[in-house]
């Protein structure tokens, strides 16, 4: 069963959607704003490491003889 891709835009749509009438009707607090935040560095931290990680593994176990040094400490 395959699901085209508009449907999975409509997931953070929604949630945009539903942040935005949330924020009309209040202000959030500074807990709570605070905790979105943490989330939004997790996704970037996430997002970030998923890129350069796998490069560093390809990079380490082409390079590496059974050390757990790394290469500038041989």
């Amino acid at each position: 069963m395959s699901v085209p891709a508009i449907a999975y835009t409509l997931i953070p749509l929604a949630a945009l959607a539903l942040c935005a009438i949330a924020t009309t009707i209040g202000k959030p607090g500074p807990r709570l704003r605070s905790g979105i935040q943490h989330v939004a560095a997790g996704v970037v931290f996430a997002a970030a490491a998923s890129e350069i990680l796998p490069a560093s593994a390809r990079a380490s176990s082409a390079t590496s003889r059974g050390s757990p040094a790394p290469s500038c400490w041989r």
